[in-house]
């Protein structure tokens, strides 16, 4: 059987060692345009400029039998770049067992990492401009790599059919200018004979697992990956991508998915490693969605998950690194915390399997409790700071191992931070799904102040009671001055509790700063202002005094002298322009007609009445006496004078 694979990666280069039957056609993309192929089923990629292009060799392939290959070599047309803008949607795959390979393109690099951030280079891109979707894969047994694709309003790649793979690919849109609703969709039904064994990232059942696989799938509008419909026999494995990351690094620069990392409408699929007792090549980081603002915070109002199931069951998820995203690390009905129930007994998305409770820590042992009626598997998490929602996420992954219901113990060396935990239940050889995560327990427990209540935990295992201590003075400065805003940087290094910042100025809170972030951009200033802010941390026990005052000017220069005058003489009338510079914080930006910024054209010694203030460049006077003499005078003026 041909086993083909769609793998989608923003930076890999990847050589595929499973087995499929030898390519019946092999053709080279040499030109970036979008001419269709001239004699479909000719074996024979060409348009009528006798050039191969991307849709012509689609419209070969499809027209052909066997497992074809699509290789580039086209001329770079944006830097190293060569560059593809498909005037319509490219053609559906149709034909089946087709690879499409971008990483033979010159200068691409495969990614080599195995974990963290990807240093893979791709030079073929495919930018839909707003097209509705870019790839749309309705046949089995094909495979996507080493392209980075973007700007399609609907769908990077939308798959219908099975046995697919997408490995080695940058998925991602421009979120703020109404980009694509997902970088990855999967659609299918349950129906008999379609298995919807799809792949998005490694496939190890038929290709050893490879730094070159994982994909980057970020800045996408609705969410990174979404899958909808039950795999009867496997379900999608999505495994070893950044979703939500910027390929180059971990941290966050506004380009998370505005949805959901992973959303699932269905049963039976997997996102993460499976099989090993520790996270590798195969695990996925899921992180910072629900952030396309520059700013790197979070809207009011997005629901920016890890994972979300909105419907299904049976869907597994193990070994991710889920951490900094707006919603919860995993959302089990798509409507935030889901409580625990006696006896686990309700129903819903992924069952509604309930989490773990956490009830102590020591420096040696976690102990905690499970009410699934068989046992399962518990995987304990440990994040720098907790989840605002009080459970979760899972950022530094802890331990893995099975437990049966009731009281369980894990044993090793606990660091100081916020612990959670995900359970995976099956019942009767019929799995239920993994959990949410469970509710935060800080470590190491803090005793809690006098009359305040509670009692640590003496001997016996006994439960120590959860308090945090009170949260410590942070640090403040500003940093990067403009005349309309002020970046004021937290200098406190957040440890193990539960930090929210706030940035106060005279006591009035004006901006409650994200947990684990350090910088808010406040802006809408005016010029030449003197700005004094303080800081403040918050955690569950309260607000911590205010740091030291920290003042700020918002410095801005009166305009330089006009450039240029030009004027344009007829019998009655002339036209004057003015072309000026005007300073700003040392940076020199033409005159764009922002409020409290204008011109003023006046005649010398003339009747004439003056321009008044007017944000035009440009003046014309009339009613002039032909032959005359006139001194003209032009003035600019902004926020900081004249």
């Amino acid at each position: 059987m041909v086993k083909n694979k769609i793998l989608f990666s923003f930076l890999f280069l990847l050589s595929f060692s499973w087995a499929q039957d030898v390519s019946a056609a092999t053709f080279v993309v040499n030109d970036t345009g979008d001419a269709t192929d001239a004699t479909p089923g000719n074996g024979v990629c060409a348009t009528a400029g006798a050039v191969c292009t991307l849709r012509a060799a689609i419209v070969e392939t499809n027209a052909l039998a066997g497992a074809d290959t699509i290789n580039f070599n086209a001329p770079p047309n944006a830097g190293n770049n060569a560059e593809i803008i498909p005037g319509s949607d490219l053609p559906t795959l149709t034909g089946g067992s087709l690879t499409i390979d971008g990483f033979t393109q010159p200068l691409s690099i495969a990614n080599t990492n195995a974990t963290g951030a990807l240093n893979a280079v791709h030079t073929i891109k495919v930018n839909g401009g707003g097209l509705r979707r870019l790839f749309n894969i309705a046949s089995d047994f094909n495979t996507i790599r080493g392209i980075s694709i973007e700007q399609a309003l609907e769908d990077g790649i939308l798959i219908t059919g099975n046995k697919n793979h997408i490995i080695g690919c940058d998925i991602f849109n421009n979120g703020n200018v109404g980009a694509s609703d997902f970088g990855v969709e999967v659609i299918f039904s349950s129906s008999v004979g379609n298995t919807g064994s799809n792949f998005i990232g490694f496939d190890p059942a038929f290709l050893p697992a490879n730094e070159a696989q994982r994909n980057a799938i970020h800045f996408n509008r609705n969410g990174g990956i979404r899958v909808s419909g039950d795999g009867n026999f496997g379900g999608t494995k999505i495994f070893g991508n950044l979703i939500g990351h910027v390929p180059l690094t971990l941290d966050p620069v506004g380009n998370g998915n505005g949805g959901p990392g992973v959303t699932i409408n269905g049963s039976g699929h997997s996102v993460g490693s499976s099989g090993t007792n520790i996270p590798d090549i195969q695990s996925n980081n899921i992180a910072f969605n629900g952030d396309t603002n520059r700013n790197h915070s979070c809207d009011v109002g997005e629901n920016g998950a890890g994972i979300a199931v909105t419907t299904g069951g049976a869907n597994i998820f193990f070994f991710n690194f889920i951490f900094r995203n707006c919603g919860l690390g995993i959302d089990l009905g798509a409507n935030g915390v889901t409580p625990n129930d006696v006896g686990d007994a309700d129903v819903g998305a992924n069952d509604l399997v309930n989490f773990p409770v956490i009830t102590s820590i020591t420096n040696t042992q976690i102990q905690g409790t499970t009410d699934f009626a068989s046992g399962g598997v518990v995987q304990i998490y440990r994040n720098t700071a907790g989840d605002p929602s009080g459970n979760g996420e899972g950022e530094f992954f802890v331990a893995n191992f099975n437990v049966t219901p009731g009281l369980w113990t894990f044993v090793g060396a606990m660091q100081d931070g916020v612990y959670s935990a995900i359970f995976y239940g099956s019942l009767g050889g019929v799995t239920g799904g993994s959990s949410e995560f469970s509710t935060n327990f800080v470590f190491p427990v803090v005793a809690p102040p006098p009359g305040a209540g509670g009692t640590i935990g003496v001997g016996g295992g006994n439960p120590a009671t959860n308090v945090l201590a009170s949260p410590e003075i942070p640090g403040l400065r500003a940093e990067n001055i403009t005349p309309a805003s002020i970046d004021w940087i937290l200098t406190m290094l957040f440890t193990r509790e539960l930090y929210t910042a706030f940035i106060n100025e005279r006591d009035q809170i004006l901006a409650q700063i994200e947990r684990g972030l350090r910088m808010w951009k406040q802006g809408n200033l005016n010029p030449n202002t003197v700005y004094q802010m303080k800081a403040r941390s918050v955690n569950q026990r309260g607000m911590s005094d205010p740091s030291e005052l920290v003042s700020a000017v918002t410095l801005m220069e009166s305009p330089a002298g006009l450039e240029q005058v030009r004027i344009s003489d007829t019998s009655a009338r002339f036209k004057i322009m003015g072309l000026a510079q005007f300073m700003g914080v040392g940076d020199a930006q033409k005159f764009t007609g922002e409020d409290k910024t204008g011109y003023l054209f006046q005649i010398e010694g003339s009747p004439l009445a003056d321009s008044g203030w007017v944000k035009s460049i440009e003046h014309e006077f009339t009613g002039l006496i032909p032959s005359h003499d006139y001194r003209v005078r032009v003035k600019a003026r902004n926020a900081a004078g004249v």
